[in-house]
């Protein structure tokens, strides 16, 4: 109430409304050379950030980086995680006591959370790539006699300060043997100490928030003789082998719909129990789609194909979701950094080319089709289905990826796994309803701890009603009817402390089959005549 008389004004909010979502970020567990393990990385730009995150591939590993390279063709981002077998050591410096073996780090959250003991230093990721580098440390009482003294502006002026160099002398990363990889200049062993610029001195903060290849271990190690340091790191060891990697673990690091936005995930190379845990975790999430393929020898060089397809997808993989997608194929692609050609599963490009309509198109549209569904990056398919084959294979829910001569290699299906008469059997009218609801429930947050009454329900329902007639506009659906009034919040509901929005869509449905009717009739009839007669 007003003290005295006058005029008061205030502002009261009422523009509430529901934004579209636009995050079309796709998932991938794999094993991978180098990098954080256990740990999503996101990849936002094309395949030189995916060898700058996870190193060049070695055999071992060819294949998962070629199906996480295959799907940046399409589009970015690429939400990935690096798994690894429970054999993999990060590298140790080799004046390490040899009762010390070589620990499994995987990421830096662990480095942080575990204890180093008489470990100078470690490789900062699992894996051999960074055996034979050497770390070359010289203070000022060494540094005249120093040899890479020549590679610093400054020098270090007391016994506590010193310059930094990791050499590259095998030249297996570089492909240079004494290749400098990283410098650090004027740095203390010392925690929490600043440089005169305001930056960090302390090698272990700079290591960890800057070096691709090394982490500080227990700094008591670190023994300068003659003002100098140096050890070379060993006994990092690689274990890339599918069987022995936790993929069921990393597929959880999905989990959380809060934390990780995702619209889709994709399986290559991933064994059974990956590939069972991914469509899991996107059937709990209710909120993307997990594309898979089958295994190379269910297809390729055999005579029983669609036997093996249907055994596969029906009876070993038998995930009857709307939350997955399923195609029958692999291509050859190039190998250039091991010389080759390999075989890798579609599901990276089913993957890809439901991303592409998200930018190109809408996401609402089908991903499959000469028009929005032609593979890139393709030497050749390890099979091509028939129409025969197809008929067997469809109703499966099992879509094909075949070659027409003269337009390319197609998707050729849109099916979901699902496997029932819905129509959630499609794919673009599961990501129809994914799209929707990330919006509308988004937005339906912030009427969390508001007012059940006339108002607050008038907002939610001509706010939704607006974004979902843009939609219809933009031909995702045929029309719509919201309902968030007296009639579904009752006394009951509002006495409950709930709110209900009743909404009502009819999807657009893609054209799966179309009829052509071809009419020979004779010479005098006039067409209007007999014009549905047929």
């Amino acid at each position: 109430m007003a003290n005295s008389p006058g005029v008061y004004s205030k502002e009261i909010d009422l523009t509430y409304n529901t934004q579209s979502i636009t995050s079309n970020a796709t998932g991938y567990v794999g094993m991978f050379r180098w990098g954080p393990a256990d740990e999503i990385v996101e990849l936002t730009t094309n395949e030189a950030e995916l060898v700058q995150r996870f190193g060049q591939p070695d055999l071992a590993t060819t294949t998962y980086f070629h199906a996480a390279s295959n799907y940046m063709l399409y589009s970015v981002p690429l939400a990935t995680v690096r798994v690894v077998g429970g054999a993999a050591k990060n590298a140790i410096t080799d004046d390490t006591d040899i009762a010390v073996l070589a620990p499994l780090v995987r990421n830096t959250d662990h480095y942080e959370s575990i204890e180093l003991d008489g470990i100078s230093f470690i490789g900062r990721y699992p894996g051999d790539l960074v055996n034979g580098v050497k770390i070359s440390i010289a203070n000022s009482v060494g540094y005249a006699a120093w040899a890479y003294k020549k590679e610093f502006e400054y020098a270090p002026t007391d016994a506590t300060t010193f310059n930094v160099v990791v050499v590259d002398v095998s030249g297996s990363i570089s492909g240079n043997v004494g290749t400098i990889l990283e410098r650090y200049e004027l740095m203390t062993l010392a925690t929490g100490q600043k440089k005169s610029d305001g930056t960090s001195a302390s090698l272990g903060e700079v290591l960890k928030a800057q070096s691709k290849y090394i982490l500080l271990g227990d700094v008591a190690q670190v023994v300068f003789t003659t003002g100098k340091y140096e050890a070379v790191l060993k006994s990092g060891v690689d274990d890339n082998v599918a069987a022995n990697g936790d993929f069921e673990s990393g597929w959880d690091l999905f989990a959380n719909s809060d934390l990780v936005d995702i619209v889709r995930v994709f399986t290559a190379f991933n064994p059974i129990e990956g590939v069972n845990r991914a469509i899991d975790v996107m059937d709990s999430r209710l909120d993307a789609v997990a594309f898979n393929a089958p295994p190379l020898d269910a297809i390729y060089n055999t005579l029983d194909r669609v036997d093996n397809l249907v055994e596969y997808f029906g009876t070993t993989l038998n995930k009857p979701t709307s939350y997955a997608f399923n195609v029958d194929n692999w291509k050859l692609v190039n190998d250039k950094y091991n010389d080759k050609n390999i075989w890798i599963p579609c599901d990276s490009d089913a993957a890809g080319l439901h991303a592409r309509v998200f930018v190109q198109n809408e996401p609402w549209f089908s991903p499959a089709g000469l028009n929005r569904g032609v593979l890139k990056n393709v030497i050749k398919l390890a099979w091509s289905s028939n129409q025969t084959q197809r008929d067997v294979l469809y109703p499966m829910s099992v879509n094909s990826i075949v070659s027409f001569k003269g337009e390319g290699t197609v998707l050729f299906g849109d099916k979901t796994a699902l496997r029932a008469p819905s129509a959630f059997s499609r794919i673009n009218v599961r990501t129809l309803f994914i799209v929707i609801k990330k919006a509308i429930s988004r937005s339906a947050r912030y009427q969390l701890f508001e007012l059940n009454d006339f108002i607050t329900q008038a907002l939610f329902r001509n706010s939704t009603d607006q974004y979902l007639g843009d939609i219809q506009a933009r031909r995702g659906i045929y029309s719509r009817k919201v309902v968030c009034d007296s009639s579904n919040n009752t006394a009951q509901v509002i006495d409950a402390n709930e709110f209900v929005g009743d909404i009502y869509v009819k999807p657009a449905r893609s054209i799966n089959a179309i009829r052509l009717n071809f009419i020979a009739v004779a010479t005098g009839v006039a067409f209007e005549e007999i014009e549905g007669a047929a």
